[in-house]
């Protein structure tokens, strides 16, 4: 696989352009004495991705277990993208591939990582995937009362759609 490696100032996002998947997958990012490599998941970085679940809440026995995490893998090698700072996994989000839009879930940044631009790199990564993919549409789901993630969202081009919580993305 394709590494490259990017000079990235987190003051100016200028790698929200158009680019192949080539250059976002197994790439490597230096961004203020961090070297991020984004990448797919592999089984092996299991405790570390149910480590990240739980301490953002978003971890389910039924969903996220280790059973479970393969099989969804099994079927889509794809179908997780993390970021990692020196191996360490410091960020995820998971793609269904429903044919003709994306659903994300499970897209969170450790809280030492936020506000540097890193959760725009995941849904970048998501982006390109889904352009090489064919994919037209990418949905989320946004509760409520989160109104400053439903702003974070609007400023990376997703749209409230029909109803209070989904929020989407047309390429």
């Amino acid at each position: 696989m394709k590494k490259i490696v990017q000079t990235w100032d987190w003051n100016t996002p200028t790698w929200i352009q158009s680019i192949h998947w080539d250059t976002v997958k197994n790439s490597v990012v230096h961004l203020l004495n961090m070297t991020l490599d984004l990448g797919y998941f592999n089984i092996e970085e299991y405790p570390q991705l149910e480590l990240l679940l739980k301490e953002s809440w978003l971890y389910y026995e039924e969903t996220e277990s280790k059973n479970m995490i393969e099989r969804k893998i099994n079927r889509d090698s794809e179908s997780i993208i993390v970021l990692r700072d020196k191996g360490k996994i410091i960020g995820c989000v998971f793609v269904v591939d429903s044919g003709n839009e994306f659903i994300l879930s499970r897209l969170w940044v450790l809280w030492d990582y936020r506000k540097k631009w890193i959760w725009n790199r995941l849904i970048q990564a998501v982006k390109v995937l889904a352009k090489e993919r064919g994919v037209k549409k990418i949905t989320l789901f946004v509760w409520e009362w989160k109104t400053q993630l439903q702003e974070y969202y609007e400023n990376l081009w997703f749209k409230l759609w029909n109803t209070y919580r989904t929020w989407k993305m047309f390429l």
